[in-house]
């Protein structure tokens, strides 16, 4: 790592030393901006016709070499409207004053699709771009917390992720394309797949984001690109004579409000402990304390059974239950183990360049503290050079280390149940404040009295055990690309370029002697000679270390051709290449026991021996933590074309061609390839001579249609085996098939129909685009019927039968409210998608009963319906003995088995059931107001979901009596004749009564309107520019304080939708400073 260091500050000492290049003859000028009038940095000078480019430095400045006076100069940067002028005019003017767009996702002048830059002039496709500047009025520890509710195409779900193997990233390009395959968008880093963990980015060194959304824009991607593209563009230099190096140091100081567990809701304390002393009354824990008594009950019914048995007498009872019954287990909780979090960024960039060079340095540092002391820290360096050393060649080289590394922390409040069983009475101490055992598992007082010494003890400290069970990763991760481009002809380059990115991660789980985890297998594989007490410890009496470590190599080769070229009225450009890709994965994971650091030892143990388990209970089971070596191998090859041309600047066409070979799929051939195309149109309508309406600066009208893919990489078209010894005997090593195959197997296909217009009007006093799309799934991996009696582990096999169908609107509307010194901007960002399944084949899946209940989260490829959905039984309220009622042949009916029986019956619904709405939302936008005036800035989001619904959790006494689990309606519950007419909340009975319990559940008064307003986020800024000797400084200081919360919901309940007795976000408030020198 020294090494490394050194290695890295000598080459940018060495960089910022080089000399700066000097030509004979230049035109000079500076940029400002014509309503703040300060310096613009940063701004591109491209010479027309020769195309030759510089940009400008942090006092506006630039220079750059003209043919003639007569050229061209055009002068753009993100934010600003573009400008051209004669060189003539800008050599006498000397300062150039360029008027603000309001347009945060702006149609940069060129859009990086990562195997190309394209003039967003040229484009038939559908392409966002998000900005540095936009990018900042957020923070946040990684890349997505700034992502976050600044485009209109993406969607981030507050819900957990459901599948790790396919998805990671928690949110969709224009919704889903996909049923069973993999669900997150391509991510693509500096013109490369990015395989690694997206929270490696740093997003203070990301320049720009551009999401590629339609199929002319994704299709160069081919077969991992059919639910959208993320390129991201990392901070670079560039080339530009008499160039001052430009240094940018930025700290961000993050902290959270502590979670609020009150948030979360609990019967109270006397309600809970009456249900537990009725159920108890009835017998309900004889079972447990009866025939498994080692099974750690609630300390309520502990009490109960410890007076029925005499063991303490009636006084002590009362005191013990007046204890419980003052305490309050979230207070508690957060009390013993909260603390306030906090992170900090730091982050310096330096970049710069001569005519022959361009260079690049960043450092990023983050530390980050959570509100349970769990700590974390990062650290990011990044290195690019880009040579020119003669005028035809350019050398590019990118290099990026991440070092992450990881504690874990105190336990979360959910950990802390009675062997399952949830009480809002949970106390870490007694009467006297002394640490106390959780029966988290196991009765304490029972086991340590049947099984006392030699054994360990049996309790569960949380307050102490925590400092004994620590888990540690450590990440260490290289990006590196490189690329050799040479220009053939003035039309015509040849790029030669690769791609390496090696990600290690060593996980270790130590687990001390004295920790639970470590004396609880301690004395489950101990054996005690009942004759002279001798132990025998299967499990050595001493610490444990588990190891997992994960390593992943991919690698890129890529070779091709760009064309350029402008003749006559024609501007042809494209580019024709091949690449071929590979990945491996590698994982060993294995346990040592008796762990000493000092000095290294450990103690040997059997993991084939099936021992014999006596405490608590009789088992069988072998010690676990046996090695275990994983590996796959996924290789890629590609072909691939994409040609744009622009007739007369007003017409453009687009055409692009890949073809994508993998070693996953098709034992056939035929089946391992798969061909991906787009075709597209655009027309300039502005810019028509029968187009008199001078209010539009600029209307585009654009379509595009074809093909991009998805791909499962755990498929294969061969059956799948899992390595292991016969347990049952002969000790033999043995394969398991677990997965059989389908030698057929293709790649999911995305067609993607683009209708969408940009347009400007009032001089820019209002700009945005519209886009139209629908999106249809083919060959989709889909459940399959199968003839079980050729193998039984299962009826049904994946194969490509499932479709599916998505339809929606991007709007992005910007406006410039008022103009001056007070600057007020608007941007309206809407998205409208709806899906459907087109193709199922698979049995479960038949009918609107798959939506019942809170299923809704969970995919349910229903023909004819969205995805994701909820369906709900009829509901007729309370009978006046306080049971649910349903429709059933027109009436009022209790009876609950024919109610279901008719989601059976009648799969498309019917009087007794309904669906009732999509679980996701199809309508979700933003509203982003911006106020500027001198050095200050201030941004408010405000973000809304509609047409959508959400299921309100209800008290199901199934879930009450066995878990603990209930809700506000509990209070409201049924409890007199009468009530029926104020609740719709069912009488508690015992025994209770399932059919009935899922009825309530499921019923339609549960599922409640979800459309709402929430407050993002609000950010303040303040930027000054000074003089600093020669050279000028740009401060920033900035505040942002986000997840604020609801502003409005449409449902009575005045229940936030996306967080039903969840816990919410914490509010997050940022203070940092930026330095531009």
């Amino acid at each position: 790592m020294k090494v490394f260091f050194s290695t890295l500050l000598c080459s940018v000492w060495v960089l910022l030393c080089q000399a700066q290049q000097t030509e004979p003859e230049w035109v000079k000028g500076q940029v400002h901006s014509k309503d703040e009038r300060k310096a613009l940095a940063g701004v591109t000078v491209k010479v027309l016709p020769s195309r030759d480019m510089g940009a400008t430095g942090q006092d506006g400045s630039f220079m750059v070499r003209v043919n003639s006076l007569r050229d061209s100069l055009q002068i753009s940067i993100v934010g600003y409207v573009t400008v051209t002028f004669v060189a003539a005019y800008v050599q006498k003017q000397g300062k150039i004053y360029l008027s603000k767009k309001m347009n945060y996702l702006e149609e940069a002048e060129v859009v990086n699709t990562g195997y190309e830059s394209i003039q967003t002039k040229d484009l038939t496709g559908a392409v966002d771009v998000v900005t540095k500047e936009m990018l900042n009025q957020q923070t946040g520890l990684n890349i997505l917390d700034r992502l976050n509710n600044i485009t209109p195409s993406i969607r981030f779900d507050n819900k957990g992720i459901r599948n790790g193997d396919l998805q990671k990233l928690n949110f969709s390009v224009r919704g889903l394309s996909t049923i069973n395959g993999n669900l997150d968008p391509l991510v693509v880093l500096d013109g490369f797949i990015y395989e690694g963990d997206i929270q490696n980015i740093d997003p203070n060194n990301v320049e720009s984001i551009s999401i590629l959304k339609d199929a002319a824009a994704s299709s160069i991607w081919g077969a991992r690109a059919g639910n959208g593209v993320i390129i991201i563009t990392s901070k670079k230099g560039s080339f530009q004579v008499n160039q001052k190096t430009k240094i940018s140091l930025s700290n961000t100081f993050i902290t959270k409000d502590k979670p609020d567990l009150k948030q979360l809701y609990e019967v109270p304390n006397k309600d809970f402990i009456d249900v537990e002393k009725m159920l108890f009354d009835k017998g309900y824990n004889d079972p447990i304390l009866r025939f498994n008594p080692y099974i750690a009950s609630t300390p309520a019914v502990n009490l109960f059974n410890n007076r029925k048995k005499g063991l303490i007498s009636a006084s002590d009872s009362a005191e013990t239950m007046d204890w419980l019954l003052a305490q309050d287990g979230r207070q508690n909780y957060m009390d013993a183990f909260y603390k306030t979090p906090y992170s900090n960024q730091l982050s310096l960039n330096i970049n710069g360049g001569s005519a022959l060079n361009a260079y690049g340095f960043g450092v990023g540092y983050t530390t980050d503290l959570n509100h349970l002391d769990a700590k974390g820290k990062k650290l990011n360096i990044q290195l690019s050079n880009s040579f020119r050393p003669v005028e035809r060649l350019q050398i590019d080289l990118n290099v990026q280390f991440t070092d992450q590394q990881s504690r874990s922390g105190k336990p979360e409040y959910s950990r802390f149940q009675y062997s399952g069983n949830v009480a809002p009475y949970v106390f870490f101490r007694d009467a006297v404040g002394e640490e106390i055992p959780f029966d988290i598992h196991y009765n304490t007082s029972y086991l340590n009295s049947k099984f006392p010494s030699p054994y360990q003890d049996w309790g569960y400290y949380p307050l102490s055990d925590y400092k004994q069970d620590i888990q540690y990763r450590k990440l260490n991760e290289w990006y590196a690309t490189t690329s050799i481009r040479y220009k053939l002809f003035s039309f015509l380059s040849a790029n030669a370029s690769f791609q390496w990115q090696h990600q290690e991660s060593n996980m270790e789980h130590y687990y001390g002697k004295e920790s639970y985890y470590t004396r609880i297998l301690i004395n489950k594989y101990s054996t005690v000679n009942k004759t002279n007490g001798q132990v025998k410890y299967n499990v050595p009496v001493g610490d444990i270390r588990m190891l997992n470590r994960q390593s992943g190599n991919s690698y890129t080769a890529r070779g091709q051709l760009d064309f350029n070229k402008e003749t006559g009225r024609h501007r042809i450009r494209g580019i024709v290449g091949a690449e071929v890709r590979e990945r491996t994965l590698e994982g060993f994971e294995s346990s040592v026991y008796g762990y000493n650091k000092v000095p290294l030892t450990t103690i040997p143990v059997d993991h084939v021996t099936v021992f014999s388990i006596t405490a608590p209970a009789s088992a069988g089971g072998v010690i676990p933590g046996q090695p275990g070596l994983t590996k796959t191998n996924n290789r890629f090859v590609s072909l691939y074309s994409n040609w744009n041309e622009v007739f007369q600047d007003k017409y453009g066409l687009s055409a692009s061609f890949r073809q994508d070979g993998a070693n996953i799929f098709g034992a056939n051939s035929n089946d391992r390839w798969s061909p991906l195309w787009s075709v597209g149109a655009s027309w300039q309508l502005d810019k028509e001579d029968f187009f008199k309406a001078n209010w539009v600066d600029n209307l585009k009208i654009r379509t595009t249609y074809g093909y991009s893919g998805n791909v499962d990489l755990r498929k294969t078209p061969y059956p799948i085996a899992q390595a292991g010894v016969d347990l049952n005997g002969t000790g033999y090593p043995i394969l398991s098939i677990e997965t059989l195959n389908d030698p057929s197997l293709r790649w999911e296909k995305v067609s993607t129909l683009n209708f969408g217009a940009d347009f400007s009007i009032l001089q820019n006093r209002i700009s945005g685009s519209i886009d139209h799309y629908i999106k249809k799934g083919l060959d989709l991996y889909g459940l399959s019927n199968y003839d079980y009696t050729t193998w039984g582990a299962s009826g049904t096999i994946n194969k490509n039968v499932a479709s599916m169908e998505g339809r929606g609107w991007d709007f992005t509307i910007n406006t410039r409210n008022t103009i001056g010194q007070v600057a007020w901007s608007t941007r309206l960002l809407l998205g409208l998608n709806k899906n459907r399944t087109t193709a199922y084949y698979a049995a479960p899946f038949t009918g609107i009963r798959s939506f019942l209940g809170p299923s809704g989260d969970l995919y349910q490829p229903v023909v004819g319906r969205p995805l994701h959905g909820f369906s709900g039984y009829t509901w007729v309220g309370l009978n006046e003995e306080g049971m649910p009622q349903g429709l059933l042949n027109g009436e009022a009916s209790t009876d609950y088995v024919a109610l279901n029986q008719i989601g059976i019956d009648q799969p498309e619904g019917s009087e007794s059931i309904r669906f009732v709405g999509s679980s996701k939302p199809q309508v979700f936008g933003n509203m982003i107001n911006t106020l500027t005036w001198k050095g200050l800035e201030l941004a408010a989001n405000v973000s809304f979901k509609g047409d959508y619904y959400f299921y309100r959790p209800v008290t199901v006494y199934t879930s009450l009596f066995a878990r603990g689990d209930a809700y506000p309606d509990f209070e409201q519950r049924w409890k007199q004749t009468g009530d029926e007419k104020r609740t719709n909340a069912p009488v508690m009975v015992y025994p209770h009564n399932g059919n009935r319990d899922t009825f309530y559940r499921n019923a339609a008064i549960n599922i409640l309107k979800a459309d709402h307003l929430r407050l993002e986020y609000i950010s303040l800024a303040w930027q000054k520019q000074s003089q600093m000797g020669y050279r000028k400084m740009n401060i920033r200081l900035f505040a942002n304080v986000s997840n604020i919360g609801i502003l409005w919901t449409v449902n009575k309940e005045n229940l936030d939708p996306e967080f039903a007795y969840r816990l919410r976000p914490s509010k997050t408030y940022s203070i940092g400073i930026q330095i531009d020198y």
